[in-house]
Parts: structure tokens; C-alpha cells; sequence
């Protein structure tokens, strides 16, 4: 009898701007309160400030800012993720827990999704009657370009 294996991904899924989005738990070094953010003056819209992390000073970044919606964020959470070569942090409205996937069930994205070109997104999930971009947050944050967030 041959013992069969499957490849199983843990995603952390959280809301921002009334959309819920993921990013490989592996990823996600810790989740904290939107606090003790210090703004830099002159940088990108989407850039909020920087945050003291464990001794490090850490971007962080407004995903809201990022998509260019028009909605103020919320006090909400910081997402701590590992990015290229540093950590950063995301402020996102809230988390909503974790999702085990089967390899099989990460299906590549389509060229656009909500407004998010492909180059962004790692893969999509369907979760729930809904889909669910997986975010390539290292490309989100290495290239400025304009990233309008369709909201439904």
C-alpha cells in the first residue's frame, strides 16, 4: 500500500478596505497594536512611518494608502512580515484567522484581480464563496507604481 502525501499551506488571512486578502503565515513574523508609529516626513503616500520592532526600525506600510482607496484606516493592526531582506510592517484593518490549503487548491492568479495586477500576487484561493489574492508583499512594496483597489 503506498502511503499517499499532500504539501499543506498555512495563509493568514486579514481584512483591508472591505476586502479580505492573504499572505503565507510563514511569513508573518507577529501581529501588534497600531501604535508608536513615527512619520517620515517626505515619503510615499503609503509609507505611514516607522516602527521600533525588537530594536529595528521597520517600515510600515497602509495597505489602504497602498490601493488608493479614500477611506481613512482604522486604529487596526500591524502585520509584521518578513520582506526581502528586513521585516515591515502592514497596517490592515483586522485579521481574520488562518487557512490551511491543499497545494493544489493555490491557483494562479488571473493578469488582474480587483484592480492588483498579477506581478503582485503570489496565487489566489476560493474560500467561502469568495476569492482570496495570496499578496507577493515584497513586489507590492519594491515598485511604486499605482495600484487602484476595485472595490465590488
Amino acid at each position: 500500500m503506498a502511503i499517499r502525501t499532500t504539501t499543506q499551506t498555512r495563509l493568514l488571512t486579514f481584512q483591508t478596505a472591505g476586502r479580505t486578502f492573504c499572505v503565507p503565515l510563514n511569513q508573518t513574523l507577529e501581529i501588534l497594536l497600531s501604535e508608536g508609529i513615527r512619520r517620515v516626513p517626505l515619503t510615499l503616500p503609503y509609507v505611514e512611518g516607522v516602527k521600533d520592532y525588537r530594536g529595528t526600525l521597520v517600515a510600515v506600510y497602509d495597505l489602504r494608502k497602498r490601493f488608493e482607496t479614500d477611506e481613512e484606516s482604522p486604529a487596526g493592526l500591524l502585520l509584521v512580515i518578513q520582506g526581502s531582506s528586513t521585516p515591515l510592517c502592514l497596517h490592515v484593518d483586522a485579521v481574520g484567522g488562518i487557512a490551511t490549503v491543499e497545494e493544489g487548491e493555490i491557483l494562479s492568479p488571473p493578469l488582474k484581480l480587483m484592480g492588483i495586477q498579477s506581478r503582485f500576487l503570489i496565487g489566489i484561493i476560493k474560500q467561502d464563496r469568495q476569492v482570496l489574492p495570496i499578496l507577493n508583499i515584497p513586489a507590492l512594496f519594491a515598485n511604486p507604481d499605482s495600484i487602484r483597489l476595485e472595490i465590488a
